[in-house]
């Protein structure tokens, strides 16, 4: 059954966008060959094949929020119970460095960071790592604590794998796009304003693969499961049914800003990193 993209809904789920380069955790055991055709069964060339998985509550979800302009973001925070070196940066889930996000000395005090993706850092899942010590060199590590964060937004122009070649197909074994094959633990759903966790999520093997023309103007989406092992999906691109919709490029204005706030009336009595709005969400 054809699953329609509402273009105006935001935050299921979608993995690599079309601007990122990541590293690849490549598995000849694993692959996904996913081929389109028209109405009369003949390939077609140069379909853009967008993906994201769905996502699995431990409870109730709570109420998605549609309609949001702004390209998926995430803040953490963390507490500082006095002055320190800091190296926060983000990881890759199979462990490469992303990138460095703050590296320098604070004050004691309370401070959020707020991720936001770009062409620099994009859709996906990733591992935030914090480490504080004495000194810039870390001979002294003095706390050291990672969290996962979630940058993800289903939108088919950032979460595209590629197009397809001349026999219709576009094929891959790159799990990074699949991340609900790589043993992701539960990531918590917390209260907007502090650490309180009051749900877990979990990426679900059901994933969208949405099919869109050249301009990005109209689109199908289908969902399939992927599994480890061989994926082989034929999909039909149907003019009858496709989905048409204005994209609008989102802001990308101060894409990866910081966006440290510090909290200079509250000392913080413990060391801690936490993530205090996570995307999906927002």
């Amino acid at each position: 059954m054809i699953k329609y993209f509402p273009a105006t809904i935001l935050f299921f789920l979608l993995f690599i966008g079309c601007n990122d380069n990541p590293t690849e955790v490549n598995d000849d055991l694993f692959n996904v060959e996913i081929q389109v055709v028209n109405l009369n069964g003949n390939p077609l060339q140069n379909i853009n094949v967008s993906t994201w998985n769905k996502i699995n509550y431990s409870n109730t979800p709570p109420k998605m929020v549609s309609g949001n302009s702004i390209k998926a973001s995430s803040s953490i925070m963390y507490t500082l119970p006095e002055r320190c070196y800091i190296e926060l940066k983000t990881y890759l889930l199979n462990g490469a460095l992303r990138e460095n996000v703050i590296s320098g000395y604070y004050e004691a005090g309370a401070y959020q960071v707020t991720l936001n993706m770009n062409d620099t850092i994009g859709t996906g899942v990733y591992k935030v790592k914090m480490i504080t010590s004495s000194d810039s060199i870390s001979n002294n590590i003095i706390f050291q604590d990672s969290i996962y964060i979630v940058l993800w937004q289903p939108d088919p122009v950032y979460s595209i794998i590629g197009k397809t070649d001349n026999t219709g197909k576009i094929r891959t074994n790159n799990k990074l796009f699949f991340p609900h094959l790589l043993g992701l633990t539960s990531i918590p759903h917390t209260i907007e304003t502090g650490p309180e966790i009051i749900n877990y999520f979990t990426l679900s093997d059901t994933v969208v693969i949405t099919l869109s023309d050249e301009s990005f103007t109209k689109n199908i989406s289908y969902e399939r499961e992927i599994k480890n092992g061989k994926n082989e999906i034929k999909l039909t691109w149907d003019d009858t049914l496709q989905k048409y919709f204005k994209h609008t490029k989102h802001n990308e204005n101060n894409f990866f800003k910081s966006n440290i706030i510090k909290d200079t009336i509250v000392i913080p009595t413990e060391w801690r990193l936490y993530q205090n709005y996570p995307n999906p969400f927002n």
